[in-house]
């Protein structure tokens, strides 16, 4: 058992869609979270660090506390039925404008107490579609600025640093309270950031399957064993586990061959945010 460490629910969203014909709704939430759960388990997790869009379900008429009801739920459903934890995280899309991130930010904090751990900073983009490119959306500083009130106010707080992102952008996520990088495939060829990253004990999540997907590159272009030297905690996550039709024990495989001096670490109790910060 392990910890899936990087995994979206909304992109998610399109295939139960083709399911069902509808894309909004509490029930269209639960189905999602519950088929995430049991995948899941069976692929050996213990632990899920969901990303997920507050504001995109609000827009679908679910409100806030409709969807703190949702999760609180599936939270107990996964414990319960599956021993799964649940470790939410907000996403603060670098395109969105200063309100929707507030309130992202407002759900993640209300929710603590539910299942929210903390906040993600990404850009949209299918990963699926070898042609599809985010918008052009620099860090800003009122998004920064939120990410430091939010880890001020106990979230964890996390970043996407993908392969369209700059890897020069590390340096001010980890001055906001950043701790957990995405994907980090700028940072595959920049030796020079890992001091850094290991001075933060920042951890990086691996997403093999989506890496080679996007990148062209194998899995074993990853340093994994340059970061584990340096100091640097390696993860590793699904990202789309449906859309890229792998799962936690496929991307532990494929880690694993490429990488032999890494080994998975099992989730350990769950604490809350503000009483781990």
């Amino acid at each position: 058992m392990t910890d899936d460490a990087h995994v979206h629910l909304e992109a998610s969203l399109r295939l139960q869609r083709e399911r069902t014909g509808s894309d909004a709704g509490e029930q269209v939430l639960q189905s999602l979270l519950t088929d995430l759960f049991t995948e899941s388990a069976r692929s050996g997790a213990d632990r899920v660090r969901l990303r997920y869009n507050p504001s995109r379900w609000a827009s679908r008429g679910v409100d806030r506390d409709a969807q703190l009801a949702v999760l609180r739920r599936a939270a107990d459903e996964a414990a319960r039925d599956h021993g799964v934890r649940l470790d939410v995280y907000a996403t603060l899309k670098r395109e969105s404008g200063e309100r929707e991130l507030r309130e992202n930010v407002e759900t993640a904090l209300a929710g603590a107490a539910v299942a929210f751990r903390g906040i993600d900073v990404s850009r949209s983009y299918d990963v699926t579609d070898s042609g599809s490119r985010p918008v052009p959306a620099p860090l800003t500083r009122g998004l920064l600025g939120l990410v430091r009130e939010a880890t001020d106010r106990g979230l964890e707080a996390a970043a996407h640093l993908g392969w369209y992102d700059d890897a020069d952008d590390l340096g001010p996520l980890l001055a906001a309270g950043v701790r957990r990088i995405g994907h980090g495939s700028p940072l595959v060829d920049r030796v020079e950031w890992d001091a850094r990253l290991a001075d933060v004990h920042a951890t990086v999540e691996v997403c093999p399957t989506a890496f080679v997907r996007r990148s062209g590159r194998p899995v074993r272009d990853v340093p994994v064993e340059r970061w584990l030297d340096a100091g640097i905690r390696v993860d590793v996550g699904t990202d789309h586990p449906l859309a890229l039709r792998t799962d936690l024990a496929e991307e532990v495989r494929r880690m694993t061959l490429a990488h032999p001096a890494w080994v998975p670490v099992p989730a350990g109790p769950r604490t809350s945010p503000a009483a781990s910060a």
